[in-house]
């Protein structure tokens, strides 16, 4: 019932929310951090990062994923506990993000990795619905989600490999 990221889940929800939405990094099967809309990161100091995105990226209503939004996104992360040291985050150029931060954190892209720090469509793209038909960057889109079930299918957008299950 509730697919929002930002939004309080049950882990069942957390495993289908890494399905419908990407995030700057991931954690692979073998729990080893891997890019995802973040081709590659540095550490420029240790309380500024910089990550570098991936270019024409589609969320599944077509909607192109833009430096923007990415930094609209993450921004609102600045009010959950695991995100409370995110000082600003800007863009020096096309598809380059900075986060600096309050104190160093070596673990930042780990943390980008977290369910709750998915990048999202943004605010002003979104449904009232949202919580049920969100719409992503990941793999799968959700196509039905009602009180009897859900229903995801392969999004064929997808930047990444294409899911082997429709």
């Amino acid at each position: 019932s509730m697919l929002n990221p930002l939004k309080s889940m049950r882990r069942s929800e957390q495993h289908i929310v890494m399905q419908i939405f990407s995030g700057l990094t991931r954690l692979d099967e073998y729990e080893q951090l891997q890019p995802d809309l973040a081709h590659t990161w540095e550490s420029v100091t240790a309380t500024h990062w910089r990550f570098y995105l991936r270019p024409g990226v589609r969320f599944h209503n077509g909607d192109l994923l833009t430096t923007d939004g990415v930094i609209q996104s993450l921004w609102e992360l600045r009010f959950l506990n695991l995100f409370s040291h995110l000082d600003r985050i800007s863009s020096p150029s096309n598809w380059v993000i900075d986060i600096f931060l309050q104190k160093a954190d070596s673990r930042l892209p780990l943390l980008l990795s977290e369910s709750c720090a998915k990048i999202l469509l943004p605010e002003s793209n979104r449904s009232d619905n949202f919580d049920l038909m969100p719409i992503g960057t990941g793999p799968y889109k959700v196509i039905l989600n009602d009180e009897k079930r859900l229903v995801l299918q392969a999004f064929d957008g997808y930047f990444g490999f294409r899911p082997l299950l429709d």
